[in-house]
């Protein structure tokens, strides 16, 4: 076997997918108008500076365990988690960046 190699081994893209698709494990919940999504702070926190600050400092989000989102759509926010988790999309959207930015920022979404 080569060195640093396992045999049946998975690639982490793969594993990550699976994580977010598990919610068995998961300590957060990001919240649109219409659904509920379950994720995983330590995840996020590591993907957004704005995540970190809410999970790390005495933030409502960080107590109840749950980030409201409500100018974000469904889909929009499900593909940005996605993305959170593997670094892949299946598209980019003009409301997939703005998502973006505001994870980044911390600015409201304004379309």
């Amino acid at each position: 076997m080569e060195e640093g190699k396992f045999k049946n081994s998975t690639f982490l893209i793969d594993d990550m997918k699976s994580l977010y698709s598990d919610p068995a494990l998961s300590d957060i919940k990001l919240r649109t108008e219409t659904e509920t999504f379950q994720a995983h702070a330590a995840v996020l926190s590591a993907r957004s500076p704005v995540f970190r600050a809410m999970f790390t400092t005495d933030m409502k989000e960080k107590n109840n365990g749950c980030v409201d989102i409500p100018d974000v759509d469904n889909d929009t926010l499900r593909q940005m988690i996605l993305y959170m988790y593997t670094d892949q999309l299946e598209f980019w959207s003009g409301k997939m960046q703005l998502c973006y930015t505001r994870l980044l920022t911390n600015t409201k979404l304004r379309a």
